[in-house]
């Protein structure tokens, strides 16, 4: 009966995380470098900011979030604490 309360606790736990990491996270943040080329295809449906400087300069545009990205993003945020706080607490009652 020992050996059976240890092993089904590890198999929901390897089915959960494994249903867990089939699904994609949202992406909150698209940024990348677009190098110089004689060809580039620019997406109608997004918006591209032109700046030109003599040196380095950080830029950086936030978009406001709908109400449907930041239930989403609050629900991850939620999750993550939980997570968070859980492995704390694993390691503080092992310290």
């Amino acid at each position: 009966m020992n050996r059976f309360s240890l092993i089904l606790p590890l198999a929901f736990a390897a089915l959960s995380s494994h249903a867990v990491a089939k699904e994609k996270p949202p992406v909150f943040v698209e940024a990348k470098h677009v190098k110089d080329a004689p060809a580039v295809t620019l997406d109608p449906v997004k918006a591209y900011v032109l700046v030109r400087t003599f040196g380095a300069m950080p830029l950086h545009f936030v978009r406001i979030p709908t109400v449907e990205e930041q239930a989403t993003y609050e629900k991850l945020k939620a999750a993550a604490y939980i997570e968070a706080r859980e492995d704390y607490q694993k390691k503080f009652a092992r310290y």
